[in-house]
């Protein structure tokens, strides 16, 4: 049954990814889409409920409770402490920024049908104010790359897809957009609100069974309530970030793949669909999906038809994820590339090598083994094994004790904040701890290692390498903005799942310990865990954030006559509000660049200014200055409303894991310019 919910909920995710690219984005596929997500969570939970030998323990107690009972309580104490106390989403819709950028293309999707955004200032604009109405930057945060030869121009925060048109695209693939978009249009901000929620629910549920097959029911048990209350996966459901799409999409591909020989050709289409799928959602997963690939296409995974059927599966959901990086992410998608290419060559060059040393093992792969090699095989697995786990464990003690104190000091140019940062990726293995405590990410470590002993299949191989993979290249270079936790996010897929794994593996890894001593051993660990969680998770995910913002811009919009053209400094924290203004309430906005009164710009706004109101369209400047009026000389705009939107973040540091909320308060004015 998880099987078919699962491929449901992949044909209803890229069927609405496919809407949204030729404009039919509606309600009846986003209605689908939530019918084959609530069809998915029933079937991970009953599927969970049977990995876990509740039905056999409720036919036990039968005589005095159920095993609903029982099920239904053991649930409840699971999540009642996550989802209570630690579960406050966010209300972000602040432009420049991620994950207002997700919102309000996820917005507009569902109001629009298109993944394009339309800006109908952009028609008509004069050509001598485009240069204060269009900036031209990159496309991410550069290295030590060569700059492009050309920037691609950005308006409110976003691309300019066809300026003669006056369409604009989101930096970031369509995948999560459509997710978001799907929830809007059914239950508005309130159900969008809970779209991470429920996936952080569905991913850990996953999470415990595909651990439950893998290496036992208490480790299964263990995975789930770790993952659901681990600090930085509660942080990701409380954010707008695509990651837990990625990791839904990522276990399915891994639960498909365990049941390949249950039902081949079903597993071959849901592992095809989830792996081509998982491009639409993040760039990051371009190693997985590959990987994915080879592993479905070899001979030993599916046989003849099923790996047909796997190939097609894949190339179509691969098919989607390409056309929306072509159409819509273009610019994001080459510049990504391109600086991973130029700033991490050593990184690159050895991906490339592992990769050639894959495909020349790859016919080895295929061949039957004599029984002899066999026996040599056998005999020599555990001592390789041993000594890869010997390897990582001295790479975990290096990146951890030694690395943080190299003293590199390597500085990066971040345009976002138009100045150089220090990259802190020297020290990105010893943070990832703050959200485990040391002590925690060890017995994670050594977990992770355990792992390497009890992988037999397949898919226990591409868990673990993936997961090793992500773990290793993040901790050698996050490549982002070092402020926490969001630099921590990129882990979240990959990364942390099997670190999750692996701690709640821990006490497997000694050969002929009792069963029943296994599971003490995994319940203590995991109740210490928790308690580490829990203090971690008080200081983190106490408080929300953005709390009240959404009421406070909508009624801003409210103000703002609807035959309006709304111009903004681009250097005030007013100019955050453009964005949403623009594209979630639909009053156009233009983010001035410069208002420096020198007579080009004077003479360019003055001929935008009457071609404006010769269509009979009002000006309205909002800005954080009194009697703004951009500059242009002679003009004296016409007060319309003040006011003050406030609201609470958490402060943003590189440096340590502040989680301390300080008040935002943008004071505005609202003026009218006069007929010139």
């Amino acid at each position: 049954m998880l099987s078919w919910a699962g491929l449901a909920f992949c044909i209803g995710f890229l069927c609405q990814c496919v809407a949204g690219q030729i404009g039919f984005f509606g309600a009846t596929g986003s209605a689908i889409l939530a019918a084959s997500a609530a069809l998915l969570a029933s079937s991970v939970a009953a599927v969970f409920i049977h990995e876990m030998g509740l039905p056999s323990l409720g036919r036990r107690f039968s005589g005095r409770v159920s095993m609903l009972i029982i099920a239904g309580a053991l649930f409840a104490a699971s999540i009642a402490p996550a989802f209570s106390l630690w579960l406050h989403p966010t209300e972000n819709l602040m432009g420049a920024n991620d994950e207002g950028v997700y919102a309000v293309t996820g917005i507009n999707l569902a109001k629009t049908g298109s993944y394009f955004l339309k800006a109908p200032v952009l028609l008509n604009l004069p050509v001598k104010f485009r240069p204060w109405a269009v900036n031209e930057l990159p496309a991410m945060a550069n290295r030590t790359a060569t700059p492009p030869s050309r920037f691609p121009a950005y308006h409110s925060c976003l691309f300019i897809a066809d300026e003669n048109r006056g369409l604009l695209a989101s930096q970031f693939p369509i995948g999560f957009p459509a997710v978001l978009g799907s929830a809007y249009a059914i239950g508005g901000f309130p159900l969008l609100h809970c779209v991470n929620p429920f996936l952080l629910l569905v991913d850990s549920l996953l999470l415990g069974i595909l651990s439950s097959r893998w290496i036992g029911r208490p480790a299964g048990a263990a995975a789930f309530i770790l993952s659901l209350w681990f600090p930085l996966n509660l942080w990701a459901a409380n954010s707008l970030f695509s990651e837990p799409l990625l990791l839904c999409l990522w276990l399915l591909c891994l639960w498909a793949l365990s049941e390949r020989e249950n039902a081949p050709a079903l597993a071959g289409i849901l592992a095809g669909l989830a792996g081509g799928a998982a491009l639409a959602v993040k760039i990051d997963a371009i190693p997985v999906a590959l990987a994915i690939c080879v592993l479905g296409i070899s001979g030993r995974t599916f046989s003849s038809k099923p790996r047909w059927i796997f190939g097609c599966s894949f190339g179509l959901g691969l098919l989607v994820s390409l056309s929306g990086w072509w159409q819509f992410d273009r610019p994001y998608v080459q510049s990504t590339l391109r600086a991973l290419v130029e700033t991490n060559r050593t990184a690159s060059i050895t991906i490339v090598l592992i990769a050639l040393a894959g495909l020349a093992v790859w016919p080895i792969y295929r061949i039957r083994l004599s029984a002899k090699a066999k026996a040599t095989w056998n005999t020599l697995r555990r001592p390789a094994l041993i000594g890869i786990v010997a390897t990582l464990m001295a790479l975990a003690a290096y990146a951890y004790f030694i690395r943080p104190h190299s003293g590199s000091g390597d500085s990066f140019y971040y345009w976002p904040l138009l100045k150089v940062i220090r990259s802190y990726r020297e020290a990105t293995f010893a943070r990832f701890a703050w959200y485990w405590k040391p002590w925690g990410l060890a017995i994670a470590v050594l977990g992770c290692d355990t792992l390497f002993l009890k992988a037999e299949k397949g898919w226990n191989w591409l868990w673990i390498c993936i997961g090793v993979l992500f773990l290793v290249s993040f901790s050698y270079d996050i490549r982002n903005n070092p402020i926490q936790p969001y630099a921590m996010r990129r882990f979240l897929p990959y990364a942390i799942p099997f670190t999750i794994v692996g701690a709640a593996s821990l006490w497997y890894f000694p050969a002929r310990l009792h069963e029943r001593l296994r599971g003490i051993g995994t319940c203590v660990t995991a109740a210490a865990l928790l308690i580490g969680f829990y203090t971690i998770n008080s200081r983190l995910n106490v408080s929300q954030e953005f709390p009240a913002l959404i009421d406070q811009i909508e009624n801003l919009a409210d103000m703002i006559p609807s035959n309006s053209v709304i111009l903004t400094p681009a250097e005030g924290s007013q100019a955050r509000l453009a964005t949403p203004l623009q594209f979630a309430f639909g009053k156009p906005c233009i983010l001035v660049q410069s208002h420096l009164p020198t007579p080009y710009f004077d003479r360019a706004a003055g001929e935008a200014l009457t071609l404006w109101q010769s269509e009979g369209k009002k000006v309205l400047i909002l800005s954080n200055r009194a009697n703004d009026s951009l500059g242009i000389f002679g003009i004296r705009p016409k007060l319309l409303s003040r006011g003050r939107i406030s609201t609470m973040v958490t402060v943003e540091s590189a440096e340590k894991l502040v989680t301390d909320q300080s008040p935002l308060e943008i004071n505005y004015t609202l003026t009218e310019l006069p007929r010139l």
